[in-house]
């Protein structure tokens, strides 16, 4: 047929028997288009080398040919588990805070790092949890912030204790605060009026 084909208060139907119904469409020079109810395209872009689809101002989802990389225009809500394979995931925002929001409606929101670690927003215990994968490791509470260690807290510049108290406390051993230093003495400094110092030369505890 050399011009339009129109079905006119009717379906068009496509049928093999015993074989692939396949409905071609084809054009040498430019894209190849269905169009759905003016509302629709599903288009084979040519010069872009990707599969489109369209809505009646603008292109909503393109799939790359070869690649199959894939770019939506909006959200994307999944009702299952969503998994990249082989590929890293990216977040990336234009002139805006760019955001992964993990919500879980009745439960905790978790996020499983390698099954090594997990990131957990604890909603019983309105905390924030860092796990390994047998315990809780670091937990900070929402609205104190509150913070708690599994291990030891090793601090590579000025350790500040502001509006509150420093606790030094052991459950069944000794309450243990070791201040060192490797190359000049070890001082306690109080509310600059006095120091218990380690004094290092003189081999001798001063209180200054």
């Amino acid at each position: 047929m050399k011009q339009d084909l129109t079905a006119l208060g009717g379906n068009g139907v496509i049928q093999a028997t015993g074989s692939v119904a396949t409905l071609n469409v084809t054009s040498t020079t430019t894209d190849a288009v269905i169009q759905m109810n003016n509302q629709f395209q599903l288009k084979a872009d040519q010069a872009g080398n990707q599969f489109v689809l369209r809505d009646h101002t603008q292109d909503v989802m393109t799939a790359a040919s070869g690649t199959g990389t894939g770019w939506i225009l909006g959200d994307l809500t999944v009702q299952e588990d969503l998994t990249a394979l082989g590929g890293n995931g990216v977040i990336q925002a234009t002139g805006s805070v760019a955001t992964l929001n993990v919500t879980s409606t009745t439960t905790d929101a978790v996020i499983q790092m390698n099954n090594q670690f997990q990131l957990k927003a604890d909603r019983s215990g309105s905390q924030f949890v860092l796990r390994d994968s047998t315990q809780d490791m670091m937990t900070v509470a929402s609205g104190t912030g509150n913070t708690w260690l599994l291990g030891d807290l090793t601090v590579k510049q000025d350790l500040t204790a502001l509006g509150g108290n420093g606790v030094i406390q052991a459950t069944g051993s000794v309450a243990t605060l070791n201040v060192t230093s490797t190359t000049t003495d070890a001082v306690i400094q109080m509310n600059n009026q006095f120091q218990l110092k380690a004094d290092q030369a003189g081999s001798q505890f001063v209180l200054r």
